[in-house]
Formats: structure tokens, sequence, C-alpha cells
């Protein structure tokens, strides 16, 4: 007789949200049924099983041939390799990469090595501010989409942050909260907000400028 077991408040990483009210079944090492999860939250969490193919050249291959067979390359390579750290790999992951580009008189680089220096000095000079989804569905009076669309990017994002009642329809729990959507060329926003503005991309750092100018209190001309 298969036996199922059950685990619940599990989070989902698929997209930015974090849902962690999922509720996971398992049943011969294999996730069988998730329950509250979106369809990027199944994707993400798929059966629970890794991939264990190997392929070298295109073919399969055993593991320790594969790993030799890249070591050798690598080793040819000193002093000309470039080693790429993803983004989701963890603090041991990056330390063995480290190992083997300081052996290899590598280059190291990430997906925001620029980015994240950029974002650091920004935050430095003119501060930061962020907010939890809590946060913004019990205190936010006014919250602004720019260039997305939840219901495709974020599909748990309207529920748990109190926008919708059944179809994405923005609704005030709290306080008269005020839903506005920018929409980018074919980036659409969020249906059904308050108030819609679509740009092309080549207005939108216009618009923004505009924006700021008009926040600050000082006149802009077009």
């Amino acid at each position: 007789m298969t036996s199922t077991t059950q685990t619940e408040h599990v989070t989902c990483l698929g997209c930015g949200c974090g849902c962690d009210d999922l509720t996971v079944q398992v049943s011969e090492g294999r996730i069988v049924n998730v329950t509250a999860a979106c369809p990027i939250g199944r994707t993400w969490l798929g059966n629970g099983v890794v991939p264990a193919n190997v392929l070298r050249n295109g073919q399969p291959s055993t593991l320790s041939d594969a790993i030799a067979d890249a070591a050798r390359t690598l080793t040819e390579a000193a002093g000309r390799c470039l080693v790429y750290l993803g983004t989701d790999i963890n603090s041991q992951t990056q330390r063995a990469a480290l190992e083997i580009a300081d052996m290899l008189r590598a280059r190291v680089e990430t997906p925001t090595s620029a980015a994240a220096a950029d974002g650091l000095l920004a935050a430095q000079r003119r501060g930061r501010a962020a907010a939890t989804l809590g946060e913004i569905r019990n205190r936010a009076d006014a919250i602004l989409f720019w260039g997305v669309d939840p219901a495709q990017r974020y599909p748990r994002f309207a529920a748990q942050c109190g926008l919708n009642v059944g179809e994405m329809q923005p609704t005030r729990i709290v306080r008269d909260r005020v839903i506005i959507g920018v929409g980018i060329g074919s980036d659409l926003t969020i249906s059904g907000a308050d108030q819609i503005l679509t740009l092309r991309p080549e207005e939108e750092i216009t618009a923004l400028s505009f924006m700021r100018a008009s926040v600050l209190g000082r006149s802009v001309t077009a």
C-alpha cells in the first residue's frame, strides 16, 4: 500500500511573493499534489525530483567521466578562463567556485556585479524604501504597478495584498486605496486599476522625470 505524506506551510520561491502557505503531498518520493499554489508555483515545485541525467558532448555519460572531461578542459585553459557565478547558489558552492578560479587564474563575474554596486551606491546616497506584503496590505494608500501585470508575473500578489475579489478587481479593504497601473509598450499592467497609463518605451524616462519633478514641486515643461 502506497503511503502519502503531507507537509504544510511550504514556501514557494517561484516568484517574488514568497508564498508560505502551500501544502505539499509526497508519494513514493515524488510530489503528487500541491494546494494553494499558482501555476508558476506548481511549475517551480514540479514533482520534486532533480534530473540526474549526465550528458557529455550531447551523449549519456557517467558523472566521473564528465567531471574528468571538464577538469581537463579547464586545466588546458588556465589563465584564459572566466568563472561566472549564478544567482541561486549557496555559500559553499561559491567558495568552491572561487577556489577553482584561483587555481586557474580566472576572472570571476556575477550577473549582478555592476547592478549590485550601482544599487548599493544609490541606497547610500539617496536611501532605500521597502515594505513587506503585510505593510502593503494594511497601510498602503496608493499602489503603483509599473510595466508589470501581477496576474501573469505574480499570480497570488493581488490576493495576498487584498487588491482583488474574484477576478483581479481592486477593492478597498483598509481605506480608500488607489491602484495605478502603467503599461510600457508590450509590458501590460494590472487590469481594473483606478488609473491606467500606457506609454511607449521611448516615453518611459521622460514620464519618470516629469513625475519626479512634480513630487518635488518643480515646474515642468513638455
